[in-house]
């Protein structure tokens, strides 16, 4: 794409598709560097519609990274600037944001968010940002000491995985249903 002078598509790959391809390869740090420079560069071009998506992801990377500031700063970036009708965005800003509010402690906000995301993820096609958005809906009630019900999320989001063939994601989720207590 860079050969031929395809800019738009060089300067989105890098938030919508390296990125979260480094932090499902385990490297957020690489995630966050490839999405970061994608959003600045379509931001300053005065492009919403991709670099919304964009700072969507660079608030995952950063909620993996432990930056929670941070992460908020872009997750609102993300819902802010994406059109109401931008499902995929608006569900991103939703899910890094109630990671962010479940890591403080309001776990209330967090659920309602995260539940929002669900939604609009189940509306649409994409197996993955379904079972992307149940496994956060999962961690949010996990937090809450809710197993049982963290579970269930976990479960549903595994199937989405199954169905897609996502390897990486379905042995990550195994993991976290594993890993939880019993209640």
């Amino acid at each position: 794409a860079r050969e031929i002078g395809l800019t738009q598509i060089v300067n989105s790959s890098g938030g919508h598709f390296l990125g979260p391809l480094e932090l499902l390869a385990g490297d957020p740090e690489r995630a966050y560097e490839v999405a970061v420079r994608s959003y600045e560069t379509m931001a300053a071009t005065g492009d919403r519609a991709y670099s919304s998506t964009s700072a969507g992801n660079v608030a995952m990377t950063l909620v993996e990274l432990g930056r929670w500031d941070e992460a908020e700063r872009y997750a609102r970036i993300s819902t802010d600037t994406a059109a109401a009708s931008d499902q995929y965005s608006q569900a991103l800003g939703r899910q890094s944001m109630a990671l962010v509010l479940a890591h403080r402690g309001e776990l209330g906000a967090a659920e309602r968010l995260v539940r929002e995301a669900v939604a609009m993820r189940e509306s649409g096609e994409f197996l993955d940002a379904q079972g992307e958005a149940l496994v956060v809906l999962g961690e949010v009630l996990s937090v809450a000491g809710r197993h049982d019900e963290a579970r269930d999320a976990f479960t549903a989001a595994l199937d989405r995985y199954r169905r897609k063939g996502n390897l990486v994601a379905t042995a990550r989720t195994e993991q976290r249903i594993a890993d939880l207590r019993p209640s």
